[in-house]
């Protein structure tokens, strides 16, 4: 799927920055990484305060797909990134 971005290598590199922050400094490290390689570059616009005041609260269906998530996230940082 990397290959499709449009910098491969830098995706590429993004990912094997992250997992190696996994490794080194768990997932709250690796989750920062990702976060920070993903964010919006200047001059772009990040989602505005609405879409973040609508997605504040999730649902209790919501709530346990992010906790399932969550418990995942050793697995993905480790193996399916």
């Amino acid at each position: 799927m990397v290959a499709l971005l449009p910098d491969p290598e830098a995706g590429r590199a993004l990912f094997a920055g992250v997992r190696e922050a996994f490794r080194r400094d768990g997932v709250a490290a690796a989750m920062a990484t990702m976060a920070a390689g993903l964010a919006p570059e200047e001059g772009e616009a990040a989602p505005g305060p609405e879409r973040a005041a609508a997605e504040a609260v999730p649902s209790p269906e919501q709530a346990a797909t992010f906790r399932r998530m969550h418990a995942n996230l050793p697995v993905f940082l480790e193996h399916v990134l």
